[in-house]
């Protein structure tokens, strides 16, 4: 006799109950067979080599059974057991589908199961009874043992070790350190090359500064020592004498006149001489054609010559 076949689609992005199938009853035996297929939006769910699935089936009298499933095409198979319509009343099925990286519950659907007229006990004693129940405990068993232990190795590799003998590894974590240290490795570099960088520029700082002052020190003993005073001016012709006036009455004593304009010289090509006029300015004189000296005064009255812009 043909399966009772039933085909349902399932949303996985809607929760609640989506299905509600009829027509079972407490005594059937592997007599009907449900076809689910899953999808998102829909988007039809991809099942790739390896995946499996498990029903679980939860009856009115609230024992959960496990069932196997066979994954086919993107579509799951599933045997509706006598053990999970031995009960009547309202059956809940959800199906869990695994494969090596991701674990898949789908919403729920749920069978209406109706009392049979025949006896309780000839349907516990039947064989194809006991068969079932042995699959269904055997499923249970690979379940619950398929994961056995997982380990993190030295070089931070991820190992996940199963009952049947497979293994996965994964060297996400051994990537991950991998990163984190080179990009401490490059924050260590670039704090080094920026206190190189930090000390190159006090170091040459200073060394301007004390060119400076070097120059500074040099200009004012040369002023000390009269070294940037011109030669006297050419005398004059001699006037006639007059006639000698009447003796007048002495005057009174006059105010110290200002000091005369130093004399100038000419400084070599390249060089530049420093001069106080009459007015007390000092004054930088070069020889023609060359470029003018540039100075800087500070807060604190303190005379820079500038060598050289930074």
């Amino acid at each position: 006799m043909d399966k009772i076949n039933y085909r349902i689609i399932l949303d996985a992005h809607k929760g609640g109950v989506q299905k509600v199938l009829r027509g079972f009853f407490t005594g059937d035996v592997s007599a009907r067979m449900i076809a689910i297929s899953i999808n998102a939006s829909g988007t039809s769910c991809k099942f790739g080599v390896g995946t499996t699935a498990i029903m679980y089936v939860t009856k009115e009298n609230g024992v959960t059974n496990y069932g196997a499933c066979e994954v086919v095409d993107n579509t799951v198979y599933y045997n509706v057991l006598q053990a999970d319509t031995d009960v009547a009343g309202i059956v809940e099925m959800q199906l869990k589908v695994m494969d090596e990286n991701t674990v898949l519950y789908a919403p729920t659907f749920t069978l209406e199961v109706e009392e049979s007229k025949e006896s309780d006990e000839a349907a516990e004693t039947a064989p194809q009874f006991s068969a079932l129940e042995a699959m269904v405990a055997k499923a249970q068993f690979v379940y619950d043992t398929r994961l056995v232990s997982i380990e993190l190795k030295d070089d931070f590799t991820f190992v996940a070790n199963y009952a049947d003998g497979s293994v996965y590894e994964s060297d996400s974590l051994t990537r991950m350190k991998d990163e984190v240290n080179e990009a401490i490795l490059e924050m260590t570099m670039a704090k080094e090359e920026f206190a190189k960088a930090e000390e190159k520029r006090e170091t040459d700082f200073y060394n301007s500064k004390l060119s400076v002052q070097y120059l500074v020190d040099d200009i004012n003993e040369r002023l000390s020592l009269g070294l940037f005073n011109g030669p006297s001016g050419t005398q004059g012709p001699k006037g006639e004498k007059g006639d000698p006036g009447p003796r007048g009455e002495p005057g009174e004593k006059g105010e110290k006149g200002e000091t005369g304009e130093s004399g100038v010289f000419v400084p070599i090509s390249g060089m530049f001489s420093l001069g106080v006029d009459a007015e007390g300015n000092l004054k930088a004189y070069v020889r023609s054609g060359d470029s003018e000296p540039e100075f800087r005064l500070d807060e604190e009255g303190n005379l820079y010559y500038i060598t050289a812009k930074p």
